[in-house]
C-alpha cells in the first residue's frame, strides 16, 4: 500500500541520516514529505536539505510545518512562483 511505502521511505531516511549520510529531498507531499519527516526524527538537521521548487508559502501547509524545523539547509526558488 501506499502508507506502507512512505513509512518505508520515512525509515529509510531516518536510517541514512542516523548514518552519517546527507539526504537532499524537494518539498512536495508523499515521499519527500516522509524523507523529511525521516531525517528530523533522527534530530540531525544539519543533515538534511530542501529544495523547494518555489518560495516557502507556495508549499502546502503540511510542507511548511515541517519545515520549521529545516533552518540550515532550506533552498527556495521563488523566482518560479508563477509556475
Amino acid at each position: 500500500s501506499n502508507q506502507r511505502s512512505l513509512e518505508i521511505i520515512e525509515l529509510l531516511s531516518y536510517a541514512l541520516v542516523l548514518s552519517e549520510n546527507h539526504v537532499y529531498t524537494s518539498g512536495a507531499g508523499g515521499t519527500n514529505a516522509a524523507a523529511i519527516r525521516g531525517a528530523l526524527r533522527a534530530a540531525r538537521p544539519d543533515l538534511l536539505t530542501v529544495v523547494l521548487p518555489q518560495s516557502l508559502d507556495k508549499q502546502p501547509d503540511e510542507i511548511q510545518e515541517l519545515l520549521l524545523d529545516v533552518t540550515r539547509e532550506l533552498i527556495t526558488m521563488p523566482q518560479n512562483n508563477e509556475m
